[in-house]
């Protein structure tokens, strides 16, 4: 639990970062304008303006922050998840919403309190239930119907990176015990010349086993008219007794694909 509680302060410090440059751009905002307050000078206005966005959209960014902050690999994905649940529990404990589910009419008193539903308390608790969510889930493999919503491929082994083609398209890798291995994702997707694709890794770069190497757009490679099964060759393969492949076709993360014997 105490660690627990440490990460969440220090998810919480991301969003509250940003309130110093909302004083900043305040102050300024009222010191050009120190009796109007933005109504007598259009840059005053401007600043007055910015400092505010922020401060109304505190909520917003404590959700995000904390969604990113306590996933176990800070992922871009959680943040986005701690986005979503914050805008699905606002736009559900709406007044109009919850009159339309209920059947009901709210009163003025009662609407208020969903009125004020958008608020830091929100945003942190959309934050952590997203967090964990991210958390149990992130690894899930999905079913071979869905698998074009994003494509991933990992280091199979601790070596080096020797080449990532300039496309992004494939990667040329090495291990420590000296197996030298090519990854091409697709068929014939050089043609694309890099769209679709992002590189996690550079020329010589030292890998570790499951460490991000690159990643693809399924949907959009098969929407271009390129097919997506991806070979995976062993170069050196004259130093090896015998290769044997152990899968082919569709195949899920931590799957063995080969067994090499010297």
């Amino acid at each position: 639990m105490f660690k627990y509680m440490q990460r969440m302060g220090k998810s919480l410090m991301m969003p509250v970062a940003v309130l110093p440059a909302a004083a900043v751009l305040l102050g300024l905002g009222y010191w050009i304008d120190p009796s109007g307050w933005g109504g007598n000078s259009a840059i005053a206005a401007f600043l007055v303006t910015a400092g505010n966005t922020i401060l109304s959209n505190m909520a917003i960014l404590f959700a995000i922050g904390l969604a990113y902050g306590m996933s176990r690999d800070q992922n871009g994905a959680a943040a986005l998840s701690g986005l979503g649940a914050f805008l699905i529990i606002t736009t559900l404990l709406s007044p109009e919403t919850v009159e339309n589910l209920r059947g009901i009419t709210l009163s003025d008193g009662q609407r208020l309190a969903f009125d004020r539903i958008n608020n830091p308390f929100i945003g942190i608790l959309s934050g952590l239930v997203a967090a964990e969510t991210y958390n149990r889930f992130h690894k899930i493999e999905l079913p071979a119907f869905l698998a074009f919503f994003s494509g991933k491929r990992s280091a199979p082994f601790n070596g080096k990176a020797e080449m990532v083609y300039e496309t992004c398209h494939a990667i040329g890798l090495s291990s420590d015990d000296g197996i030298e291995l090519l990854i091409h994702v697709g068929h014939e997707t050089f043609n694309l010349n890099g769209k679709h694709f992002k590189a996690h890794v550079k020329d010589d770069q030292i890998i570790e086993e499951g460490d991000l190497l690159l990643e693809f757009d399924i949907n959009g490679i098969t929407e271009d008219g390129y097919k997506i099964e991806s070979p995976v060759i062993v170069t050196n393969s004259g130093n090896y007794k015998s290769i044997v492949v152990s899968a082919a076709g569709a195949v899920k993360k931590n799957d063995k694909l080969l067994e090499i014997k010297v």
